[in-house]
């Protein structure tokens, strides 16, 4: 399964989406046909479970939606984006700036959404200030992918306390130290452009 997933993924095969969905059929065949353990009563658990754990997702991607069509309709990304153009003339504080930016708008929007809405109206600001375009996607996606366990959306928390049947409280405290982790490598990464760039460039990804 994890050759499947990752060699279909990284050899562009499928999507990550997809990559989920083959997943699931190669597992149902192995449970079904090669170890027998898998019959009837058991999938239509699991069904059950997916349902509920889907359901608590979707609602939170519900709120996250609603806060992105607030976002639109007032324009904010827009003037966010014009008024950290005009503020200062440093690549690297830019880059800060538009981190800080995310990182708010991230804690209350989904991916898709926040990738759709902020994206277009921050990217911009590569060719104004001369910044690395892979180098301003990597942070992005960085950032993004922190606030996906930070409250108090955090959809990726709501998945695992509907797994798991802990509070979300309870995760929230222990997931601390952990994306306390992720924010130093962020830094890091913004500090230091050369690590989104250098090993993307010797294979060719850059010019």
């Amino acid at each position: 399964m994890a050759l499947i997933i990752f060699g279909g993924i990284l050899s562009g095969i499928f999507t990550v989406t997809e990559a989920a969905a083959v997943a699931v059929f190669y597992a149902l065949f192995v449970g079904l046909f090669l170890t027998r353990k898998l019959n009837f009563r058991i999938i239509m658990k699991v069904f059950l479970q997916g349902g509920l754990v889907s359901s608590a997702a979707l609602l939170i991607v519900a709120m996250a939606s609603l806060f992105s069509w607030l976002l639109t309709i007032l324009q904010l990304p827009q003037t966010v984006a014009l008024t950290i153009g005009k503020v200062t003339t440093s690549p690297m504080v830019v880059m800060w700036l538009v981190a800080l930016f995310v990182f708010i708008c991230g804690k209350f929007l989904d991916v898709l959404p926040a990738v759709i809405i902020l994206v277009p109206v921050l990217a911009p600001l590569t060719d104004q200030f001369h910044i690395d375009p892979l180098y301003f996607a990597n942070c992005f996606i960085l950032n993004i992918s922190i606030c996906l366990v930070t409250p108090p959306v955090a959809g990726v928390l709501f998945v695992i306390t509907s797994i798991s049947r802990l509070k979300f409280e309870r995760i929230s405290r222990a997931i601390l130290p952990m994306v306390l982790a992720e924010l130093v490598v962020l830094v890091f990464v913004i500090l230091f452009p050369a690590l989104s760039v250098v090993f993307p460039g010797w294979l060719g990804f850059t010019h």
